[in-house]
């Protein structure tokens, strides 16, 4: 893959939000005599008091150098918020806080907290889930005491797990009104494994005057599910998933079920525009267009799409001017080239921009959002709608504007198969056109347009992939199968939910598959599929790294598919003991994705195709390993003698290791060492990492994966004592 530039590349995105968010910042933050105003109603020193009174256990922190940033609001919530800041070093330990709070009474909105003895906190943990839970429950009742709550269980979670930081209970809980979950309300809570609390967040800024729908009269629950079951239905789709750790895109076969939410006292079947009486159809597949369209160009030039840009990114009057700030050319995730023009809207209040995207190939128009239109003043605009064009005639605009800017692969997709969305915020209608192979819908890649309400284009977006195989769906197992199995799993939950600006909380019951939201089955396989993200449910036994075994695989940084096959004495290669290494103690990612220049290969047999090409790369980057002989085995078995000398390096400690004449090698079985590495092994043993037993180090010693996950803990300690330079 080769880069090509045109003009001055510039990452505008990042550079658009830091001056989008300082003209905010700049609104939102009173000065002169506003300033004033606030700074008599509530001073730093009122903060700090407060900030005492909700938590006595951290007097130390209050007493620590403060600043405060008072009187921001957000857009449409009247009520100002207030932010502490706070800072200190206790027993040598840097610690750190912030605080929001809200309203003239200064209630607690959110709170961050980086405390001194965090590595007390790593694993193993000193209290567990169920500890943790109480103790977040408890913080929860104490700040919202006026407020009543309920834990929600979650299955899901982030990767990028490292065992240098503290292991890290969250819990998420839903505000409950008369004893009824409302589903955007919520408060957050983070407990480390010491018992601190380290993070507390509670969704504050609704709007005045709530309604509720009563809960008396509502239906039976059993009444309910019996409905839903005896309407639902399964559907065959194609499904895309996309693993944010490597860039790689996936597709599947799934049967996904049809199925809504119901009013719990009407009965009625919840839609984008309320409720009616029919459940859910099965969706009508209409191609947009039956034959491929002529592609725009046959090869864009980055003259031609700066010219293109320019007439999409005009400017409306004289507030603004635009500048085309680069164009560059790029290889994307599909492999397809790309043209990339990064522009920026100078205006009196500073400047905001960001890029839009061109396919090399056909000149089609991949990604755009018309930021012009996001306030050249930055002031909240009257909400009237009045002027809008219909539904009818934004979904013929939309298609328009895709024959068009986006032409070529049009007939590849299929008009919405749901109705459109206004959304009374901005005045744009939106709108989903679903791609479709072998007559099947595609989740997860769609085209996306949105319409102002005068017709003109707001935004278009394409999750275009490409894919060589796609599953025959003749090998599906059957529909009743799959219908069998959700009918088995199914349950309902009542709870509030509000529809966009609607002040008005309906009583809805929402159904549920194996106590969660969204699930579907495999439909090769008869069983439910397993998604990126998922906390991974496989446990291991082992007689004395059981624990650890199964930390790493829950935290994904072990990949263990079935447990009970899992051997734990085995012996681990060096590319799987490199990988885990590198995944325990920093964060890299794969370097394949969204790349634009040539990918480098540092050995011959690990090319960027291979699956431990990230982990290698990143680890000849760090030197970890050498990079000074051709071929690197990552099948070779892992010794003793080498996990000593990758410890040592990530410590950062191999200068002094080099010195092997400063080294007394005293084990029975020293003549086996490597004498290049006597020094990585006297440092490795006498720090506890990889230990002599019996006076033996067993230089040549295979080692296990128990014998890893125990000593890759060990380091992580050691790394958190020093934050060394692989401390990322």
């Amino acid at each position: 893959m080769k880069l090509k530039k045109f003009g001055m590349a510039l990452s505008s995105s990042a550079l658009a939000f830091t001056l989008l968010t300082s003209a905010v910042a700049a609104q939102e933050n009173p000065t002169g005599q506003a300033a004033e105003a606030v700074a008599q109603t509530v001073t730093k020193q009122d903060l700090v008091a407060k900030f005492k009174a909700l938590f006595p256990e951290l007097e130390f922190v209050a007493n620590g150098e403060s600043h405060m940033n008072s009187g921001s609001s957000f857009r449409g919530d009247e009520e100002k918020r207030f932010y502490l800041s706070l800072n200190g070093v206790k027993g040598g330990k840097e610690f750190y806080a912030s605080v929001s709070f809200i309203g003239e009474d200064l209630a607690l909105e959110s709170f961050s907290y980086n405390p001194p003895n965090a590595a007390e906190a790593l694993f193993p943990p000193k209290i567990s889930n169920d500890e943790a839970k109480e103790i977040a429950q408890s913080f929860v009742k104490r700040m919202l005491d006026e407020k009543d709550f309920q834990l929600e269980e979650s299955p899901y979670y982030y990767y990028n797990v490292k065992l240098t930081e503290p292991v890290r209970y969250t819990f998420s809980f839903k505000k409950l009104k008369g004893g009824v979950p409302v589903s955007d309300q919520s408060a957050q809570v983070a407990v480390l494994g010491n018992g601190d609390v380290v993070e507390f967040y509670y969704m504050s800024n609704q709007p005045k005057d709530l309604t509720f729908d009563k809960t008396e009269g509502s239906l039976d629950k059993e009444k309910v599910l019996k409905q839903i079951k005896e309407n639902l239905a399964v559907d065959l789709q194609y499904e895309v998933n996309w693993d944010f750790r490597t860039g790689e895109r996936t597709v599947g076969l799934v049967y996904t079920p049809r199925i809504s939410n119901v009013h719990a006292l009407t009965g009625k079947w919840e839609t984008l525009k309320g409720f009616g009486d029919a459940p859910p159809a099965k969706p009508k597949i209409e191609r947009i267009v039956t034959e491929p369209l002529a592609p725009r160009e046959s090869d864009m030039t980055p003259e031609e799409a700066k010219k293109l840009a320019e007439q999409l990114l005009k400017v409306p009057d004289a507030n603004g001017k635009l500048k085309i700030e680069g164009i560059d050319e790029r290889t994307n995730y599909n492999g397809a080239e790309v043209i990339s023009v990064h522009y920026m809207y100078e205006t009196r209040n500073g400047g905001f921009g960001s890029s839009l995207e061109f396919d090399k190939k056909s000149g089609d128009l991949l990604n755009y959002y018309q930021m012009r239109d996001y306030s050249w003043t930055m002031e909240e605009e009257v909400k009237d709608w009045s002027h809008a064009i219909s539904e009818a005639e934004a979904k013929e605009a939309a298609i328009g504007y895709l024959k068009e800017l986006m032409p070529s692969k049009l007939h590849l997709y299929a008009k919405p198969t749901i109705d459109g969305q206004f959304d009374e915020r901005v005045g744009t209608y939106q709108f989903t056109f679903p791609r479709v192979e072998k007559g099947i819908t595609v989740i997860g890649d769609q085209l996306y347009v949105s319409i102002n309400a005068d017709g003109t284009l707001n935004s278009i977006g394409s999750d275009y992939s490409e894919f060589s195989d796609w599953p025959d769906p003749a090998k599906a197992v059957a529909e009743e199968e799959a219908l069998a199995k959700y009918k088995e799993n199914l349950s309902v939950e009542m709870n509030y939910m509000r529809k966009g600006e609607s002040k008005n909380y309906d009583l809805i019951y929402s159904p549920k598959f194996n106590d969660n939201l969204f699930g579907t089955i495999d439909a090769l396989t008869g069983e439910w599929t397993e998604r990126f993200g998922m906390r991974s449910d496989v446990t291991v036994s082992h007689p004395w790294a059981e624990k650890e075994l199964n930390y790493l695989i829950s935290a994904n940084i072990l990949e263990v598919k079935d447990g009970k096959a899992f051997n734990g004495d085995a012996t681990v290669s060096r590319g799987e003991a490199l990988r885990v290494i590198l995944s325990s103690m920093t964060y890299f990612y794969d370097t394949r994705f969204g790349r634009q220049e040539e990918l480098k290969q540092t050995f011959e047999n690990i090319d960027p195709k291979h699956p431990l090409y990230p982990a290698i790369e990143h680890a000849v980057s760090i030197g970890l390993i050498n990079a000074d002989q051709a071929k690197f085995d990552v099948d070779a078995p892992m010794t003793r003698e080498e996990l000593a000398v990758w410890y040592v390096k990530v410590l950062g400690l191999e200068k002094a290791a080099e010195h092997t004449d400063l080294y007394k090698v005293d084990f029975e079985d020293k003549d086996q060492i490597s004498k290049e590495f006597a020094g990585y092994v006297a440092i490795a043993n006498a720090k506890g990492l990889v230990k002599a037993e019996n006076n033996k180090f067993n230089p040549k010693q295979e080692v296990s994966y128990a014998d890893l996950a125990v000593s890759t803990i060990r380091l992580a300690h050691q790394m958190a004592d020093r934050k060394g330079r692989f401390f990322y």
